[in-house]
């Protein structure tokens, strides 16, 4: 087994709401490391790094407003009153997570952290005293899998937290092995239940 490996991906993310009016373009490069900490492979830690660059589109002419509202429905040739037309708003943000992990051929545990909008990047579309920073996310999570000769089951926990904000989940499933020979196929029944929005 190798003491190591590493990692590289490419993400493009575009998307539009609102009829086109608002528009997001993200590309995100990701990177992750793993070590392995034995000799015979069962312990693992893993890093994982993110840097995003946003470019957010807003076209106010796409949009109507009260002023556009006539006996007739919405009239888009009417002036809308707003004083912007077409702004472009950009920022770089980041993220980073670690991973313990212990492996063997019937058990499978791991434990992990992350730390998402790192640079709190500012988000608006009008100036600085009107935009506003995306506050830090924080996320733990925890899990385990027992496989045996004829079924599995899996536990697993996730707790978030962000801007006051707070969401947790627990949960487990079990696994029922469909006896097809030579072959790891099972058939898995299980729930998760989500606490409230505020857990703290």
């Amino acid at each position: 087994f190798p003491s190591h490996d590493m990692g590289v991906g490419l993400l493009l993310l575009s998307d539009q709401s609102s009829s086109g009016a608002l528009r997001n373009n993200i590309v995100s490069l990701s990177t992750s490391y793993r070590k392995v900490l034995d000799e015979n492979g069962l312990h693992s830690l893993g890093i994982g790094f993110q840097a995003s660059y946003a470019d957010k589109y807003l076209d106010i002419t796409r949009l109507s407003f009260a002023s556009q509202f006539t006996s007739g429905g919405f009239d888009m040739q009417l002036p809308s009153g707003e004083g912007l037309a077409f702004q472009r708003s950009t920022y770089w943000d980041a993220q980073a997570g670690f991973q313990y992990a212990y492996r063997d051929e019937d058990m499978n545990i791991y434990a992990g952290a992350s730390l998402y909008h790192i640079s709190q990047p500012r988000q608006g579309f009008l100036d600085a005293e009107t935009s506003y920073r995306l506050p830090r996310r924080t996320s733990v999570q925890a899990g385990m899998a027992r496989k045996q000769q004829d079924d599995q089951w899996m536990l697993s926990g996730l707790y978030m937290n962000q801007g006051g904000a707070s969401e947790a989940a627990v949960g487990g499933a079990y696994g029922l092995h469909l006896g097809v020979e030579d072959e790891d196929r099972f058939l898995f029944l299980g729930t998760w239940y989500r606490f409230s929005e505020d857990v703290s």
